[in-house]
């Protein structure tokens, strides 16, 4: 003889609760108190008390017109992310985007594709946001995956790579990929250069094609990052003291386009001098150059002299008799009128 044993009280309300919620969910427009009483057969205190603890439980019940119905999708709060939260998260994803083709990037865009439906159109909360792409040339995703592999299982990478410094002559090497950074939207791989014994930087826009090798990495880095401690943007070397003066009307910009571990010595006559160590002087010369001639380099001589040859190069190719006069004032002013036509006033 098999005995089942008596429903609790606590069991026979959870019944009774999940009755009154499967009565209101197969109904389109709600019930009264009286169907839903007679749906579930009890009296109407128990009702009462019942209804009590579905609502304190934070279920979406709603009383409209003296029927009881379910809130729908569009009147029950979200409890997701907000239209901020999602914003910030592309803004993230923007950040990301150079390591196009990598397991990272394709999780989180599994991830945020689960927070809006496809097609679905972006909240009005994320219009007053605008996220721009970048222009720069993007690496190969073929290229990123397999330095993705050769990470992961630790093994060599033959690659071919245009290098700046043979003019952008392609070269076949074999590395140890070490670490992948991102500087300024550019994805370059620290590794170990096989040919050439030692530790290199790739940009990864500039590898042509790379395969994944059978041979395992042998190199062994104290810490990969290392090299990029002093780094303006992505190249290392010797560190080098370096000392540039501002102008009084960039003196405030100092603190915007930083070298790293900067400090900064305000002048008497308003201008900046900025202090600061960095891996190598190729990247900084570029960055001082930026600046024209509202910055002056004080030291080191070597990287003082670097940059005047630069700017006496480049001044060379304006000088000479230059067009015919009347062609000459023609040039100016269609210039004038197309950098008016042009510009856009910051701040």
């Amino acid at each position: 003889m098999v005995r089942t044993q008596k429903p609790s009280h606590a069991q026979t309300r959870l019944i009774r609760l999940c009755e009154m919620l499967l009565q209101l969910s197969r109904s389109k427009y709600g019930l009264t108190a009286d169907e839903l009483r007679a749906a579930v057969a009890v009296s109407r205190s128990t009702f009462h008390r019942d209804l009590s603890v579905l609502r304190s439980a934070g279920v979406p019940i709603e009383l409209l017109g003296g029927r009881y119905r379910f809130l729908n999708a569009s009147e029950f709060p979200s409890v997701g992310p907000s239209a901020l939260q999602i914003a910030s998260l592309r803004l993230a994803r923007l950040q990301l985007a150079p390591l196009a083709g990598t397991l990272l990037l394709q999780e989180f865009d599994r991830f945020l594709d689960t927070l809006q439906p496809a097609g679905a159109k972006a909240p009005r909360e994320q219009t007053c946001f605008r996220f721009a792409e970048s222009l720069k040339p993007a690496p190969a995703q073929k290229v990123v995956r397999t330095i993705e592999k050769a990470l992961a299982s630790g093994r060599r990478a033959c690659i071919e790579y245009r290098a700046a410094t043979r003019g952008g002559a392609t070269t076949r090497v074999h590395i140890e990929p070490l670490l992948v950074s991102v500087a300024d939207a550019d994805p370059y791989v620290r590794a170990f250069c096989v040919e050439r014994n030692g530790e290199r930087t790739y940009k990864l826009s500039r590898i042509q094609a790379a395969e994944l090798t059978r041979e395992r990495a042998t190199y062994r880095a104290a810490a990969a990052d290392a090299p990029f401690v002093d780094a303006v943007k992505a190249w290392s070397g010797s560190p080098h003291g370096i000392e540039v003066r501002l102008d009084a009307n960039v003196a405030w910009l100092a603190r915007e386009y930083p070298f790293p571990g900067q400090s900064e010595h305000p002048n008497r006559d308003g201008s900046v001098t900025v202090r600061a160590t960095v891996a190598g002087l190729v990247e900084v010369k570029s960055r001082i150059l930026a600046w024209g001639a509202a910055v002056e380099v004080v030291k080191p001589r070597e990287l003082r002299e670097a940059v005047r040859a630069e700017l006496a190069a480049a001044l060379r190719k304006y000088d000479g008799p230059g067009p015919a006069k009347t062609s000459l004032e023609k040039f100016e002013g269609a210039a004038r009128r197309s950098l008016k036509e042009g510009e856009t006033r910051a701040g």
